[in-house]
Order: C-alpha cells, then sequence, then structure tokens
C-alpha cells in the first residue's frame, strides 16, 4: 500500500503545531528526524513547502584525471578491492 507522503507530511505539522513537536508517547508514525525535517521545511500557509526534495548532491566532486583513474583501475586488479 503507497500513502501519500506530502498528505502524512500536512497531518504532521498540523498536529506539531497544535500539540507541540514530540508525538504521542508509544506513537511509531516516523523517525525523530524525519518529523525535525518537515517541520523544519514547512512554511505557514505554504502547503507546497512540504513537497518532496530532490535528494541528489548540489555539489559534486571533480573528476579524477585519467591517468589517476588508470593507476586505480591497475591497483583493483592487483588488490581485489
Amino acid at each position: 500500500m503507497r500513502t501519500d507522503r506530502h498528505w502524512l507530511h500536512q497531518k504532521l505539522v498540523a498536529f506539531a503545531r497544535a500539540n507541540g513537536a514530540r508525538p504521542p508517547r508509544g506513537s511509531s508514525d516516523c523517525s525523530r528526524n524525519t518529523r525535525a525535517e518537515v517541520l523544519r521545511r514547512s512554511v505557514p500557509g505554504k502547503p507546497s513547502s512540504l513537497q518532496e526534495h530532490s535528494r541528489r548532491p548540489t555539489v559534486l566532486p571533480p573528476p579524477d584525471s585519467p591517468s589517476l583513474e588508470d593507476q586505480i583501475v591497475k591497483l583493483r586488479r592487483q588488490t581485489g578491492f
């Protein structure tokens, strides 16, 4: 069963604003980190702020030089790592 995360995030924010950020005891709706992230992202009056965000890194490391790449491949073949 697939759940609508946007709907769940809206309910989470509404509950947190009414009752505080801590969930009721014994509740396992989502992790503490997820709850904190959703509350941090939420903007009052703007439900679109709860949409899923891209998980792609914003900064990528520079590519290795071809000579370094050849050395790495050679060492991987020799050592198996």
